[in-house]
């Protein structure tokens, strides 16, 4: 009976072991890991009218300035 333990315990651990090493870690990928910064945070701007920031996506530009939305682009006279 021991004999018998002793061998599915030497199994699992050598399927264990095996399906260890296949895997490939986040550093050895040479890419950016999930929880990059940079990669989940947009690029933020500021509105010039009323210095309120927000997603550059969502940037309303008029010339050389930024605005948070058109409303405010007219206020500053753009």
């Amino acid at each position: 009976m021991f004999k018998l333990l002793a061998l599915l315990i030497g199994i699992a651990g050598g399927l264990w072991w095996f399906a260890r090493s296949g895997r490939v870690r986040s550093s050895d990928r040479g890419g950016r890991s999930r929880s990059d910064p940079a990669r989940l945070a947009p690029q933020m701007l500021r509105c010039e009218y009323c210095n309120v920031h927000f997603p550059e996506s969502e940037a309303v530009n008029a010339e050389k300035h930024v605005f948070c939305c058109a409303e405010h682009r007219a206020a500053a006279g753009y």
